[in-house]
């Protein structure tokens, strides 16, 4: 059985370490910078698989999970969704989520300086280490 452990919007790999290492058997650490869509990007983490598997996913990546669980159930053996949403947008939510995906077409430090620091505590927005990367996603 292989763990996928999905990360959020602007996070990678780094964020599954310690879990990565204490998993059994095989992880693959999805990329979801490659694809557009979630239907894309689960679809990609199951041809990039074989046989059983434990899709793991925070945010978006819990989405992408739940989007796999969709696209082969017979493949799924079970689903870890952190911090994930389940319903769709509202419409009063759709005009700032374009505008989000527009500005990370066209800028994403600007989109990783709007968004990233309501998600993190205020006593952390100065530390260099976690803030000051926001190509990390697009690696």
């Amino acid at each position: 059985m292989t763990w996928v452990l999905i990360p959020g919007l602007l996070s990678d790999a780094r964020v599954w370490g310690p879990l990565a290492e204490a998993l059994p058997g095989p992880v693959l650490h999805a990329d979801l910078t490659r694809d557009a869509t979630i239907p894309a990007m689960a679809a990609r983490m199951l041809v990039e698989t074989d046989g059983p598997l434990v899709a793991v996913g925070h945010s978006l990546g819990g989405r992408v999970a739940m989007e796999m669980a969709a696209q082969a159930l017979d493949r799924i053996r079970a689903l870890v969704l952190v911090s994930t949403g389940h319903h769709p947008a509202t419409t009063a939510e759709l005009p700032r989520r374009e505008a989000r995906i527009a500005e990370g077409h066209t800028d994403m430090a600007a989109l990783v300086a709007d968004w990233l620091p309501p998600m993190v505590a205020p006593d952390r927005h100065r530390d260099t280490a976690l803030m000051d990367d926001p190509g990390r996603a697009m690696r």
